[in-house]
């Protein structure tokens, strides 16, 4: 999920200036404040923390460039964290719902057959080497948010690649599994 960056040249300048009114000062203060909310965003089980700390320091900037007063801005910036996070899980709320529904609707086949579709599932996934089988259990690892992002990073490590690459990776087995099954559930 993707946020249209909505941050100008004068809404950072704005921002750097509310944070202090040196400019070394005033970048170091951003970068410990967009570490904070990176943080606050990992422990909350956020799937892209980089990206959500991005969006919050956005909105708060605009905030300012429409000339609201903030008392306390590291305050008011956890404050529209918290916004962006619960934000951030309804769309993706929606999107499982759309996908689940997508995928009821054009890759499974209607009531006669679904007493065949776990079989016809399994039999695609005993088709996967070993290693492959492995990484996709330890992927969707049914645990809390907060540690699933832990437990991504660790496989990360694993497997010696990039969390892009790993998700990637991910992707490719997925998309060979259904298209498996795609084709057993079409005979």
């Amino acid at each position: 999920m993707a946020f249209t960056p909505i941050l100008t040249a004068e809404a950072l300048n704005q921002l750097l200036a509310a944070l202090s009114t040196n400019q070394v000062a005033a970048v170091a203060a951003y970068t410990k404040l967009r570490e904070s909310l990176i943080r606050f965003f990992q422990i909350k089980g956020d799937s892209d923390p980089e990206e959500s700390a991005d969006v919050t320091l956005d909105r708060v900037a605009l905030k300012l460039s429409q000339n609201i007063e903030i008392p306390d801005l590291t305050k008011f910036s956890f404050g529209v964290a918290r916004l962006v996070f619960l934000e951030k899980i309804k769309i993706e709320k929606k999107n499982k719902i759309a996908a689940a529904g997508f995928y009821a609707d054009k890759l499974l086949p209607k009531p006669a057959a679904e007493a065949n579709d776990f079989s016809s599932l399994r039999e695609c996934f005993n088709h996967l080497a070993d290693a492959e089988k492995q990484l996709l259990r330890e992927y969707y690892i049914d645990i809390s948010p907060k540690d699933l992002f832990a437990r991504r990073k660790q496989l990360q490590r694993d497997y010696d690649i990039s969390l892009s690459g790993l998700r990637v990776k991910v992707f490719r087995l997925r998309e060979r599994l259904e298209n498996c099954l795609k084709e057993k559930l079409t005979k």
